[in-house]
């Protein structure tokens, strides 16, 4: 018998955490204690679920016995929290929505601002992100510096997680503005949280000596706090741990969840450092043990979730079987996983329309059609803007700088065509799940570029193209080599040893009589002629 026999039981159990400030809902010794309870109730999920339902039911009898609607209906949103942190996403929805409802019609900013944080979490993880965002920034608006310093800093980590969502590697401003909050309240389990997403978003974004140094930051802060680190927070570690090389230390590091001696705080954590155990037994080459480990993923999944950590389990079963020349056993992993995410995806939509219909008047209807017109001109793989939204926008900036130049003259506006060199050996050798890991990165290197009215979209395939208003053939130039050296000069290693990445790339600017069409093939042949020369360089317009 191996210690990971019992693994999936041991996942389930929790210990129970009873902060002594429930015994003040008992009792009712007025509104100063009921307040204090309902702040507490807001970090109180950071350290553990056990009890708070029955603490936040407490909370909402008491308040509502001494009239006290505004604590009761914060009483009700804790119960939104717990409902959504264990899986009940539909509840917790309708719950947080009924008190919105409420708080804007009673003009309650604080009950109002928590409702919205609560929002944006619960959207967030079904996959409505732009829609989470502008639940996550009026959870930080409604509240002003006389607000409670426990809302201001949760919010805080609220926004910072929901926008690295929605811009992986973009929101590292936001999140040293939580940990300042986070820091000030002095409560242990927000500050970890926080911290554990700066690492994520930094190991997401390529970071790699970035995120080992957030770890170190995290696991000293664990220690001399005396805070627990949340199942959650143990993955990043072991994750982060693992693509450094350090492939012992993650698997003691991920140790203490297997034996039930950690907390998972929003139900997922268990399933993901399984996740991560079984890649670290791959990379040792214990497939064997790997493959038993993902089983046991599997099960754990589909008996208290997470839906797509099943998805993931078979996904790497399959590239295991694969690996081993086990085509068969390949192919039967790889269609449940497809089996799995189709199912998965049609669950967030159904979710996603229930939500729509019961949740949002027509207001919030009509701002969220808007919402998803913006989604639907984002590329789903890197979040740039597509190819839709350049038709829509580009054509726009050049007849303006046709309008506002000098006589037989447009004012300054250049393009600058992106193409990755060799992509087709990066998808061939190493496998497309690089390649799009590699457009990724591309996508968020051309993201910090850009400033001003200027931005970035992808083509398609490997192309992507810098909109430059306001900037002339030589700005223009000299930003895309900047742009070819940070491509060149990333650490492309955390993806995969021994990978390196190039772009050519073709700079135009607009002469009187431009289109977009004019426009864009000068600068595809631009850029044919980078490929032509060597790959690897610039090519602006000729003097």
């Amino acid at each position: 018998m191996t210690e990971f026999q019992e693994i999936a039981s041991c996942g389930r159990q929790h210990r129970v955490r009873e902060p002594d400030q429930s015994v003040l809902l008992v009792r009712a010794r007025g509104a100063e204690d009921l307040e204090a309870e309902a702040l507490a109730l807001v970090l109180a999920p950071y350290s553990g679920l056990d009890g708070l339902m029955a603490r936040s039911e407490r909370l909402v009898r008491a308040a509502a016995g001494q009239g006290l609607a505004g604590i009761a209906a914060l009483g009700r949103l804790a119960r939104a929290d717990v409902l959504k942190r264990t899986g009940k996403i539909p509840q917790a929805l309708r719950l947080a929505r009924q008190v919105l409802e409420w708080a804007t019609e009673a003009d309650d900013r604080i009950v109002a601002a928590r409702a919205h944080a609560i929002l944006a979490r619960a959207l967030a993880s079904m996959g409505e992100r732009v829609e989470s965002l502008t639940h996550a920034g009026r959870a930080v608006q409604l509240l002003d510096g006389s607000a409670p310093l426990h809302l201001r800093a949760d919010h805080a980590v609220v926004f910072a997680e929901v926008t690295s969502i929605l811009r992986p590697g973009g929101s590292l401003t936001a999140l040293w503005q939580a940990d300042e909050l986070a820091r000030e309240l002095g409560d242990p389990g927000l500050v970890l949280v926080n911290l554990n997403n700066m690492a994520w978003v930094q190991y997401e974004a390529g970071d790699l000596f970035g995120a080992r140094h957030t770890v170190d930051r995290l696991r000293l802060f664990a220690e001399e706090s005396g805070a627990e680190l949340s199942a959650t927070a143990v993955d990043t570690v072991g994750r982060v741990l693992m693509e450094g090389g350090e492939l012992a230390e993650a698997e003691a590091a991920l140790a203490p969840v297997f034996a039930g001696r950690v907390q998972d705080t929003n139900g997922h954590g268990f399933a993901f450092c399984l996740l991560t155990l079984a890649e670290i037994k791959r990379r040792t080459g214990d497939d064997a043990e790997a493959l038993r480990i993902l089983t046991l993923c599997r099960q754990h999944a589909e008996a208290a979730g997470p839906a797509d950590a099943r998805a993931r389990a078979l996904h790497e079963t399959a590239k295991i079987h694969a690996e081993r020349g086990e085509y068969r056993a390949a192919y039967e992993a790889m269609a449940a996983c497809y089996e799995a995410w189709q199912q998965l995806r049609s669950e967030q939509s159904d979710v996603a329309a229930w939500t729509l219909h019961t949740l949002f008047d027509i207001e919030r209807a009509q701002q969220q059609s808007r919402q998803y017109q913006e989604l639907a001109e984002r590329d789903s793989l890197t979040g740039l803007w597509n190819r839709r939204r350049l038709d829509q926008h580009l054509p726009q900036l050049i007849d303006e700088a046709h309008a506002s130049g000098p006589a037989g003259s447009p004012a300054a506006l250049s393009v600058a065509l992106i193409d990755v060199d060799h992509f087709k050996r990066i998808n061939d050798r190493y496998s497309h799940d690089v390649g799009d890991a590699v457009l990724h990165a591309i996508a968020r290197l051309l993201d910090q570029t850009m400033d001003g009215d200027g931005f970035a979209a992808r083509l398609g395939g490997e192309e992507f193209l810098l909109v430059l208003p306001g900037t002339a053939a030589a700005a223009a130039v000299a930003l895309s080599e900047h742009t070819r050296l940070a491509i060149e000069n990333h650490q492309w290693s955390p993806i995969n040893d021994g990978l390196a990445v190039t772009a050519s790339i073709g700079v135009a600017s607009l002469v009187h009589g431009d289109t977009q069409a004019t426009l864009l093939r000068r600068a595809d042949e631009l850029m044919y002629r980078a490929k032509r020369s060597g790959r690897n360089q610039v090519v602006g317009p000729e003097a």
